[in-house]
């Protein structure tokens, strides 16, 4: 299998990846349990896995390692088997010549990753793929969508290189590969939403004194907090 160049390069320079444990992986996605990212990635005792790590020989989970694990739990959260999720990534692998084409751009790849969910829907007589691929508004495609909002793809890869989780809620909170290793950050300064969050306990719950120390705005503080806060919700 043919692996993109902008892949190979993110796997020799994790510094440039983004890197994550399962645990906030699971807390950023919201996801129930760490062993979800686990099983997903690296496989279970009696299943393989249905992606293709970022990083080989580490036990980081880097930012596309997210963005896929993110595209993964929305189908799962709407009924779709790991298997069939499975069987389209390792198509999907094949014909974009990229080991995380979940993460590609919807833009750029939307009606191909169609496709391969409805030959898999066909080879797996599949009601919930061929509910996903048939219709004039596509379910899929409203899933592309949600999926892409918030995300900005390179131009040149198509794959994902920041999200903005909640862009009209907290427009300046982002995570970049770049930033703060991928951290959740005030994307415009580059300071980690934690950083902001554990500063403004210390300081009393006081927004401006906190805005004061890390010299930034008070909105990015109040916007770091309650993202924090809304996470541990």
């Amino acid at each position: 299998m043919a692996v993109t160049a902008t892949t190979d390069i993110a796997s020799k320079r994790p510094l440039s990846g983004g890197f994550y444990t399962p645990a906030e992986v699971t807390r950023i996605l919201r996801l129930t349990t760490p062993s979800l990212v686990t099983n997903w990635l690296s496989g279970g005792a009696k299943s393989k896995p249905t992606l293709v790590r970022q990083y080989q020989n580490a036990p980081d989970v880097g930012f596309w390692d997210l963005m896929e694990v993110r595209f993964v739990s929305y189908f799962r959260g709407k009924g779709v088997s790991l298997q069939h999720i499975r069987k389209a990534a390792a198509k999907s692998r094949e014909r974009f010549e990229t080991d995380h084409p979940f993460a590609l751009s919807n833009v750029k790849f939307k009606t191909d990753r169609k496709t391969i969910f409805a030959e898999i829907g066909v080879e797996e007589k599949s009601k919930e793929l061929e509910d996903i691929t048939n219709g004039q508004l596509s379910f899929y495609e409203i899933v592309e969508d949600f999926l892409a909002k918030g995300v900005e793809f390179d131009p040149s890869s198509g794959l994902a290189k920041s999200w903005t989780p909640e862009p009209k809620k907290y427009p300046e909170i982002v995570l970049n590969p770049r930033l703060a290793h991928g951290q959740p950050s005030v994307g415009s300064v580059g300071i980690p939403t934690k950083a902001l969050f554990l500063n403004w306990k210390a300081e009393g719950f006081d927004f401006a004194s906190v805005a004061d120390w890390f010299e930034t705005d008070e909105e990015f503080v109040r916007q770091a907090v309650e993202y924090e806060l809304e996470l541990d919700g």
